[in-house]
């Protein structure tokens, strides 16, 4: 048997192997020997410093490993002015913050003094769980104004739209994320593919999708984004419409936004319906999102 009190080799030379002094050792030291006050203080100084440093590398090795298990995202959603497709907060947040989540990082946005009356300067704190946190901004314009140079919204929503979209390309830009499509055609602009996406009925859909793919003969690629689109379309259309109780939870959600029943109206046309009890479940939470994200500030 082997004697319980015996040192093995490796154990041996862990004891024998000498330690390496920190400020804390000599903080600790200076105290015991009675050192002055700004011997103590440059020792605390110095103390607060390497854990600054460490905290900070634990946060870059942290957003490293976040970075390296995200991958692209699906664009989501459709800006009715350019006709161009993009991925929603609702649709960054739900596939980045599992991910981040899980190596001690955390988002918190704020607002901040802005160049101008006309812009807005939305922050995003990003802490870890080892005590680092990073500051990052962007200034976005919250003058109202659409694609073309004229008058689309409120300053109010102006307002609501431009710190949404600032959330929204923090996001992207402190994980350095990629936006694409399910297919591989990226994104795609063609004539007459929003009427398709919106189209209220099969029957409209139907003659929406013929007069497009007409339009776009001869080019594969716009043709192939046009049956998609179809395909995408027909498929919600399929789908039931929502109950009482969801259109009441629906009106609920909208008011909330403190959104009008023009907004209402607009965003509801937007995904190709009339009214709320048009809604279908494939539509639903979709729509949901929008009101409670301050997507709708956007369309």
């Amino acid at each position: 048997m082997n004697d319980p009190l015996e040192i093995t080799e490796a154990e041996a030379i862990e004891v024998a192997r000498p330690r390496a002094v920190t400020p804390m050792d000599m903080l600790n030291t200076a105290v015991q020997k009675g050192a002055d006050i700004g011997t103590i203080e440059r020792l605390v100084a110095l103390q607060e410093r390497m854990l600054a440093r460490d905290a900070e590398m634990q946060f870059n090795a942290a957003l490293n490993r976040a970075q390296s298990a995200m991958g692209p995202i699906s664009a989501d959603m459709t800006n009715p002015q350019t006709h161009s497709k993009y991925a929603s907060y609702n649709a960054l947040d739900r596939k980045l913050r599992p991910i981040y989540s899980k190596e001690g990082l955390a988002l918190s946005f704020d607002t901040g003094e802005a160049k101008s009356a006309n812009m807005v300067s939305v922050i995003c704190h990003v802490s870890h769980s080892a005590g680092h946190t990073r500051t990052y901004h962007v200034d976005m314009p919250a003058d109202g104004k659409g694609a073309k140079g004229g008058d689309v919204m409120t300053l109010t929503h102006a307002t609501g739209a431009a710190m949404s979209y600032g959330q929204r390309y923090l996001l992207k830009f402190i994980f350095n994320v990629a936006i694409g499509e399910d297919d591989t055609d990226g994104n795609v602009v063609v004539e007459g593919l929003d009427k398709i996406e919106s189209a209220p009925t099969m029957e409209a859909l139907q003659a929406e999708y013929t007069a497009a793919f007409k339009a776009a003969a001869g080019n594969q690629r716009a043709q192939k984004a046009i049956i998609a689109s179809k395909d995408a379309r027909k498929k919600q259309l399929a789908a039931p419409v929502i109950n009482a109780e969801q259109v009441k939870r629906f009106v609920t959600i909208v008011s909330k936004a403190n959104a009008t029943d023009d907004d209402r109206h607009r965003v509801l046309k937007h995904f190709g319906y009339a009214s709320s009890k048009d809604i279908r479940t494939s539509d639903y939470e979709k729509l949901c999102s929008c009101f409670e994200s301050g997507e709708w500030a956007e369309l």
